[in-house]
Parts: structure tokens; sequence; C-alpha cells
């Protein structure tokens, strides 16, 4: 969250992460959703860890979030469960 408010590097960090439906790792997902290009983040995945991490938002408030699912064999399910999660940050704003 340090790196939002910090002017000196937020814009480079921020350009770093690839965008939703867009491009990156992200490329494929939240296509066609509320949250396609309104979501930057980072994805990992781990022997049955899954993860995302990053920013949401349409205007100037943006959210910070981390998800991060570990478990056996549901790795589809959670990456589902964080675009989800992932597009309502976007809409409740």
């Amino acid at each position: 969250l340090h790196l939002a408010k910090d002017a000196r590097v937020q814009p480079e960090f921020a350009a770093s992460l690839p965008i939703a439906g867009v491009d990156g790792t992200l490329e494929r997902r939240l296509v066609a959703s509320e949250a396609q290009t309104f979501v930057r983040g980072k994805t990992g995945l781990l022997n049955g860890v899954v993860g995302l991490a990053g920013y949401a938002g349409k205007g100037t408030h943006n959210f910070a979030f981390v998800f991060i699912y570990n478990g056996p064999g549901r790795e589809f399910h959670a990456r589902q469960l964080f675009d989800k999660l992932a597009e309502l940050l976007v809409v409740k704003e």
C-alpha cells in the first residue's frame, strides 16, 4: 500500500503490473467483465498455492488487494473466485 501513495515510484510500479483482459498473466482473465482494464495485478502459482495481488478501481480511489489460496486441487476455482472478488472491488467504487 505504501507504493500506491509514493509519487516517486507509484507510476512505474503500477505500469509494470499486467492489466486484466489486456496483457501478461491477466490477458485472459476478467475479459468482458466490468473489471477488464480496471485491475492491475500479479498472479502466482506454486504447488497448490494460488495468488493474485494488485490494485482495482475505476476512479481516483484504487483498492489494494491480496488473495491467496492454499489447498489441494482447487486452483481453478480459486482463480475464478479471485476474479469475482476483484470485479466486486471495481464495481464497489
